[in-house]
């Protein structure tokens, strides 16, 4: 996944390896990632769907025989995203890719040309790729019958409706959930709380500078902005079912949508900074970054007044905005150093070994299971005793 979204960077947001690393930094150790990595095959979405659009471009660039293994690299990304089998990160991430795949072929003049060119390979890659797909559908067919007669997740049929805008802001509580426990916080727990670390509303702001003050449009940009967009309308706005229905978007939970909300925010941000060619002046650089912080950190307070205290607030703005000042000013290694940190400090922080496996012998269930095999053990013991004084009793 790291070096796939190094090269996405590079390739797809024409960002410099500096930033590049910067990226895949922020998308491999994002509190997103850490936190999920082992369930829900976010780790599997973010590489395959990143891979797909990068080997997409690729196999546009090729047009000599290289482009068939950019293609088998295409359609390989395409049967791993598929078999990721959760459609609440499927769907959103889908739609981000998407988008993305479509500005890289406007980009191109010659796709129809290779699609017409190469319809025989193509036709037979995506057989070869879905066979299979086909084939384990069917040998579980009873399972998934069984699942969707579930009232979770089988029955679940989402409208949208459940956030305000604000939304896009809670990104600031990655700095705490590797340290603190937010169960009763009154918000998210901490698993639902992670998320990518968007810098939000950044993207849009760069989006807006781009477009009406410099007139530079692009159309990933403005793709990435219209999408993020429509999700926040239906974080906000029940869709009518026929309208969910039809976008797949009755298969989505709130919560995931936020994340994917927050990251094409991340995608703007980089392809903003790969479009900008001047740095704003200082001081307009530390009255942008105090202002995201603050509005993050505010929106968290919003969210969870009494667990929100006045020494998370300033930790959060800070945090927030140390980071922001740091990405939207020219990059020197001191500076990239400190990102880094930052961004290491929020991610991988949370999956290093430090308990042992006291967490899961703490747990209620975890003691539980210890009782039950001592009182198991114990008898087992007692009568292994009994046998022996049995056969002893015999033998003599």
């Amino acid at each position: 996944m790291f070096l796939v979204s190094f090269e996405f960077a590079q390739k797809i947001l024409n960002v410099n390896r500096r930033l590049s690393f910067l990226y895949a930094l922020m998308i491999a150790f994002s509190p997103l990632t850490q936190w999920w990595w082992a369930v829900n095959s976010i780790a599997e979405i973010l590489a395959a769907g990143q891979g797909l659009v990068l080997f997409w471009k690729l196999y546009l660039n090729e047009q000599g025989r290289k482009r068939f293994l950019y293609a088998v690299g295409f359609l390989w990304c395409v049967g791993i995203y598929i078999f990721g089998i959760y459609p609440a990160w499927q769907i959103p991430f889908g739609y981000v890719f998407l988008f993305c795949l479509i500005a890289v072929s406007v980009w191109q003049t010659n796709v129809l040309e290779n699609l017409r060119r190469d319809k025989f390979f193509w036709a037979a890659g995506f057989f070869i790729t879905l066979a299979p797909i086909a084939q384990a559908v069917f040998v579980s067919r009873d399972m998934i019958e069984i699942q969707m007669a579930t009232e979770y997740p089988g029955k679940r049929f989402e409208l949208g409706g459940h956030w305000s805008p604000i939304v896009m802001l809670y990104y600031g509580a990655n700095l705490l959930i590797p340290f603190l426990d937010t169960w009763n916080s009154g918000g998210l727990n901490n698993l639902e709380f992670a998320t990518f670390f968007s810098m939000a509303p950044l993207g849009w702001l760069m989006f807006f500078w781009l477009t009406f003050k410099l007139k530079r449009p692009d159309f990933l940009m403005t793709a990435l902005f219209l999408l993020s967009v429509l999700f926040l309308i239906w974080e906000t706005v029940d869709l009518p079912p026929f309208l969910a229905k039809l976008t797949l978007m009755s298969n989505v939970i709130g919560n995931r949508a936020r994340t994917v909300i927050d990251f094409a925010q991340l995608l703007m941000v980089f392809r903003g900074l790969s479009l900008m060619k001047d740095y704003p002046v200082p001081s307009v650089r530390k009255i942008l970054a105090g202002t995201v912080g603050f509005l993050s950190a505010t929106a968290l307070w919003q969210m969870m007044p009494a667990w929100f205290g006045l020494m998370k607030f300033f930790a959060v703005a800070a945090f927030v905005s140390l980071s922001t000042f740091l990405i939207i000013g020219p990059l020197n290694n001191f500076r990239t150093i400190i990102f880094v940190l930052m961004m290491l400090l929020i991610g991988a922080t949370i999956n290093p070994i430090n308990f042992g496996v006291d967490v899961i012998f703490k747990m209620p269930v975890g003691q539980k299971i210890s009782e039950i095999v001592q009182t198991e053990v114990a008898a087992g013991e007692k009568k292994i005793a009994v046998d022996c004084r049995e056969r002893r009793r015999v033998d003599k």
